[in-house]
């Protein structure tokens, strides 16, 4: 598989919020992306979906995520919290 520079590659969240994540960089990058890594949906297999995020989480952090995902982000952490009652 070639290597991807994802220094050169710009992703934005407009262009894949509506649709799985996988059919998106499948589109995205083309070639570079295995039929391996996909389910038969179109979506990521669980596996690369966490070397995905793996990956990622080096470069995410409050101030680079769009106010949806912050806000996102906060309703998962209260569910959890309401949620768990090793937390409360």
């Amino acid at each position: 598989m070639a290597s991807i520079d994802w220094s050169q590659i710009e992703i934005h969240e407009n262009e894949y919020q509506d649709e799985y994540i996988g059919k998106y960089l499948k589109k995205k990058l083309k070639k570079l992306t295995p039929e391996h890594l996909f389910l038969e949906s179109g979506t990521l297999k669980t596996y690369y979906k966490i070397k995905l995020a793996n990956l990622l989480k080096e470069d995410i952090s409050w101030h680079n995520m769009s106010k949806d995902a912050q806000n996102l982000t906060k309703k998962v952490v209260e569910f959890i919290k309401l949620n768990n009652y090793k937390i409360r």
